[in-house]
């Protein structure tokens, strides 16, 4: 039987994940990239083990989180026989992270006032909308 080192989340962890979710990011997605940055190279039974996640999920967020080019996959030879297993890791330090999510946080917020302006000048040519 083969022992392995399973990383948990501390509650400065838990509090990351949280702040992610209030973001918008769905729980399990910032699970397991809080899991990712805390373990560096981890397997989707690692993460699935240290982030309370089952392997649907694990699997959404692993495939999220690569299209934002914010992890890296490689195929790990497990033993003799088998499937290769796949190792994740981060591919950007947090800071970078931090600041591809602020930039898109900004973007929405700009798109949405715009969208008030927007509505705000039919409203007045519309007449729903009186001068003060």
């Amino acid at each position: 039987m083969e022992l392995r080192e399973i990383t948990y989340f501390t509650e400065d962890d838990e509090t990351v994940i949280d702040l992610l979710v209030e973001l918008g990011f769905k729980r399990s997605f910032s699970k397991v990239l809080v899991y990712l940055l805390s373990k560096p190279e981890s397997t989707i039974r690692d993460i699935e083990c240290g982030a309370n996640l089952r392997q649907p999920e694990v699997s959404l967020a692993t495939t999220y989180l690569l299209n934002r080019t914010w992890i890296s996959c490689r195929a790990v030879q497990g033993g003799t026989k088998g499937r290769p297993v796949k190792s994740f890791r981060p591919a950007k330090p947090f800071a970078e992270i931090l600041a591809d999510i602020k930039e898109q946080k900004m973007e929405e917020a700009r798109a949405m006032m715009l969208n008030v302006r927007l509505l705000q000048a039919h409203a007045r040519d519309c007449g729903i909308l009186k001068p003060c």
